[in-house]
Parts: C-alpha cells; sequence; structure tokens
C-alpha cells in the first residue's frame, strides 16, 4: 500500500507538469471534465450522446473565442496522450491520479463537468456542472445522502441540466443546504437538428419497429425481447431493427438467437452517427423502453423529427418530451403495457398518424439552434462573472 501511494504521488507530478507544459501554450483555455469521451488508450470514439453534445457544446465554445480542452482519465500503458477530435483538444491523464489531479491544474477561464459523477468538492471556479439525467437510480447503484451533496452539490456555480427530473429531484431532497448555498439550476433540454432529421415520405408495405440504443439492461433489451415474437407472430408485415452496441455475452445470445428464428425479419447494426438519420426516416415505430438513467433522449427527440411513432417508459428526462397519446405512448417499464402499445399503434391507423404528426410538431420545440442560444447565454453569463 505504502508503495502504491508512493507510485501514484510520483505519476501525479509529472502529469501535472506535462498539463502544464501543454496548457500555458495555449489561451482562453475552457477545460470540460468528462471522466470518458475517447477510449482510455486515446483512439476510438464512443459516439454515444454526451459524446455527441460535447463536439456540439466545444463547437459553441471555439465560436465564442475559446480554446476547449476535454480532460478524461487514460490508461496505465499509456498514462499521457493528446488527440484532436473536430475542434476539441482531449488530453488523457492516468486514470489511477485522475480525481487527484483535476483541482491543481492550471487555472481556465472557467470548467465544465460533463455528467453527475464523483466530482467531489474541490471544483475548478467559475464552473458549470452538466447533468445529463439522474444516474443514481441504478440497482447497482447506491449512493447516500452525503455523497449525494458531497458529489454533485458542493462548490456548483451553474447546474445545466438535460430534464427537470434531476433539478426536482435536488429541490425536493436537498431544500436545506440549498437554502444555505443557492445553486443556479438551468434547464437546457437536449436537442434535434431538424435540417438532418426529417420525415420521408414511405412506400413500403412493411412496418419497421426500430431500437436505436445500446443493446443493454438499461435501455430496456429485454423488455423489448420478451414481447419481439409474439408481435412478430402475430403481425407478419412486421420488422424489428436493433441499431446499437451490445454489451454482454448473454445480450448478445439472445439477439443471436431471435435472428435465427426471424433471420429476414429481425437485423442487428452497428452505424456510424452520420447513417442514423436515413435509420429514423425508414422506421416506422420507434422505441425508448429505457429502464433507468435517462435524460432528454437524444433518441427520443431524432425518431419525432423524423415522424416516428414512439414509444417511452415515463423514466427520467423522457417525460419532458413526450405528452402520452398525444406525441407518442408513455408507459412503464412492464412488458405487458409495452405490448398493449404496440398493438395500438399497430391496429389504429388515425391514430398512428395524429400521432406521428404531432411528434414532428413537438420537436420544433428541441430545435438545435434553440439549444445553441441557451447555451450562448449561459456562456456569456460566466463570462461576466469571470472579468
Amino acid at each position: 500500500f505504502p508503495f502504491l501511494f508512493v507510485r501514484n504521488i510520483y505519476w501525479e507530478n509529472i502529469l501535472l507538469n506535462r498539463f502544464k507544459n501543454f496548457a500555458n501554450k495555449t489561451k482562453n483555455n475552457v477545460y470540460i471534465f468528462q471522466y470518458q469521451f475517447l477510449d482510455m488508450q486515446g483512439e476510438n470514439c464512443f459516439n454515444g450522446g454526451a459524446e455527441r453534445y460535447v463536439v456540439d457544446l466545444a463547437n459553441i465554445l471555439v465560436n465564442r473565442g475559446y480554446n476547449p480542452i476535454l480532460v478524461q482519465a487514460s490508461s496505465k500503458n499509456n498514462k499521457f496522450w493528446i488527440k484532436q477530435y473536430g475542434s476539441l483538444t482531449v488530453v488523457g491523464l492516468y486514470k489511477h491520479c485522475y480525481f487527484d489531479i483535476l483541482s491543481n491544474l492550471p487555472k481556465p477561464v472557467f470548467s465544465i463537468y460533463s455528467g453527475l459523477f464523483k466530482w467531489g468538492k474541490k471544483k475548478l471556479n467559475p464552473n458549470i456542472i452538466i447533468s445529463h439525467g439522474v444516474t443514481w437510480d441504478s440497482p447497482d447503484v447506491n449512493f447516500s445522502y452525503k455523497d449525494l451533496v458531497s458529489h454533485f452539490l458542493s462548490n456548483v456555480d451553474y447546474f445545466v441540466s438535460v430534464d427537470t427530473n434531476t433539478i426536482s429531484q435536488m429541490r425536493t431532497f436537498f431544500k436545506n443546504q440549498l437554502n444555505n448555498r443557492p445553486v443556479n439550476f438551468i434547464y437546457v433540454p437536449n436537442y434535434v437538428d431538424k435540417k438532418v432529421f426529417c420525415p420521408k415520405k414511405k412506400s413500403h408495405d412493411k412496418i419497421k419497429i426500430l431500437f436505436p440504443r445500446r443493446c443493454s439492461v438499461e435501455r430496456g433489451f429485454w423488455l423489448v425481447s420478451d414481447v419481439l415474437p409474439e408481435i412478430l407472430e402475430q403481425y407478419p408485415f412486421v420488422e424489428f431493427e436493433f441499431v446499437g452496441f451490445i454489451h454482454d455475452e448473454d445480450i448478445k445470445a439472445k439477439l443471436g438467437a431471435l435472428i435465427d428464428l426471424y433471420p429476414e425479419r429481425v437485423k442487428h447494426l452497428l452505424l456510424e452517427p452520420e447513417h442514423m438519420p436515413d435509420c429514423y426516416k425508414n422506421a416506422d415505430i420507434t422505441l425508448i423502453p429505457t429502464i433507468y438513467s435517462e435524460g432528454t433522449s437524444l433518441s427520443c427527440l431524432e425518431a419525432m423529427a423524423c415522424g416516428n411513432f414512439v414509444i417511452a417508459t415515463n423514466i427520467g428526462g423522457l417525460t419532458n418530451l413526450i405528452i402520452n397519446n398525444y406525441n407518442g405512448i408513455l408507459i412503464n417499464p412492464d412488458k405487458n403495457e409495452l405490448k398493449q402499445a404496440l398493438k395500438n399503434a399497430l391496429e389504429d391507423k388515425s391514430f398512428f398518424e395524429c400521432v406521428c404528426n404531432n411528434a414532428q410538431s413537438v420537436s420544433d420545440t428541441f430545435e438545435k439552434r434553440v439549444w445553441i442560444q441557451q447555451w450562448n447565454d449561459i456562456i456569456t453569463s460566466i463570462g461576466d462573472k469571470c472579468e
């Protein structure tokens, strides 16, 4: 144990000096702390919602004259690296020293902490913390009251949340702390670029049901796989398409079995982000059956903008996006409710068309230009605070 402690101190000093040498060569630095953006070797981007979000945010910062530097964790074999990803400079710092180094970095203009994570009390000021949704509703996460206060609310200047669910929880459970030290909560929902995500007229006779998420427990894979056989047997014109990374061997085996059982009607694809608009445009129904850890889902917004019939669970920020039976159907995370919602969509054509039209209309509220303006206002406010 003493050896490990001394070794970590040794690497902290080396990494800190390397970072200082790099950061001192640039001006108007804004740090974005996100535990992972690229993999820990600095080679591949995860291309998830949080990654797409921070790339778009970096573009706003560059247009405002700032130099965004994303600081993430790196591996034992490659403890310090610098990569360029579009307008974003990404720096990897050894994961075992990561949190200890953050508060000692050269002072930036301001800092952004992406995701509700164990950032602790020693945040650099002024700062913005971004909540991408409640993350402590997972069955394997056991945050204590003390953890939530110390990690999420301590030393925060601006708390930007993509959903109102997170803000409501904070105000409900931590009213005494917030009375003693008010936090500036700002609701900035996620967004969709309607120049890219837009409907197209469909000529096919089939109905394509899309699951555009990671194939994982929290994204509701097992809910979908449970109802899929009955839906396919009852409705011969239906096809299923799973688009996303497979997270474990059990899910891989289950999906493989479904594809073998219905070889022409069940597919699994991995697509780059630039191909996702066509994926939604060719779909009719999109499923967002989240079990836990959800904000205002980009997948949900993109499906709405493309005129899909959306069925979503009433988890996290999805209730900010879907008005039940108006621009989609909201269900509990229950396979019987999912099955019934699919039957309602498949059997009532007028209801189906009405919901799809409303989905397109509601998605206007979440246009990307609105999101850009909201972030510009926040950056102006924190910039004034720095002067």
